[in-house]
């Protein structure tokens, strides 16, 4: 029989951080402040450090998603469109050709927040404007991010619906494919005048390695 090893939680490590101690006398220590999460459709970061264990021989199974190794012992765990709310992985070492089981931990799956629309910038715009909505002239079109959320994600925009509000009452609306806006809607936009206000709405857009199309309900609005 496989002997049980002691599982004793900290919270004094990094956010989305997941840090596993392997000590002397067969004892695992696993640390995650966010009350056992990892996120779906994202890359959670994950590091083994290792007392008296040749971290070259450490062998990491999950139940759901997939493990990346990027170094050593650091490694990516991505959950991405599968069926699963609670997952486990198990930590062990190859002695002799054979798994020896050294701990497991348990895990609930959570789904990344909605995301917010950074209006018409650029990715260096976008890197000014502190997460705002600052912008000078939204001619690039809708860009979506996570405020205050510490792991990377992408957002890919596959359409939207554009309003264009004019002061003389003339109000213009078109479909739009593709993160940037059409060459029809540029040219609108070069037409506008000091009032003139362009909508963004009913964004449909992919998360992460999520190929699952999304809505956004919310929209954005400029006004020149």
């Amino acid at each position: 029989m496989r002997n049980s090893i002691p599982l004793m939680k900290h919270s004094f490590l990094l956010a989305y951080f997941i840090s596993f101690l392997l000590q002397a006398h067969s004892q695992i220590v696993v640390a995650n402040e966010k009350m056992n999460i990892v996120y779906a459709d994202v890359d959670n970061p994950i590091e083994f450090l290792a007392n008296n264990i040749d971290k070259s021989k450490l062998v990491v199974k999950a139940s759901c998603g997939e493990l990346t190794r990027t170094a050593t012992a650091k490694f990516t765990w991505r959950i991405c469109n599968q069926n699963c709310s609670n997952v486990s992985f198990s930590i062990g070492v190859l002695k002799n050709k054979k798994f020896s089981l050294l701990g497991t931990a348990n895990y609930r799956i959570k789904k990344i927040s909605t995301p917010t629309i950074i209006f018409g910038s650029t990715p260096e715009s976008r890197a000014n404007s502190h997460g705002g909505n600052i912008i000078k002239h939204p001619q690039f079109g809708p860009r979506l991010s996570l405020e205050e959320f510490d792991l990377d994600v992408t957002f890919k925009v596959q359409e939207f619906d554009v309003e264009i509000c004019k002061q003389s009452g003339d109000t213009l609306r078109f479909k739009n494919n593709g993160i940037e806006f059409n060459e029809i809607v540029k040219k609108e936009i070069a037409k506008l005048n000091i009032g003139d206000k362009i909508c963004v709405h009913n964004i449909i857009y992919t998360r992460g390695c999520n190929v699952e199309k999304l809505k956004l309900n919310s929209s954005s609005c400029y006004v020149y």
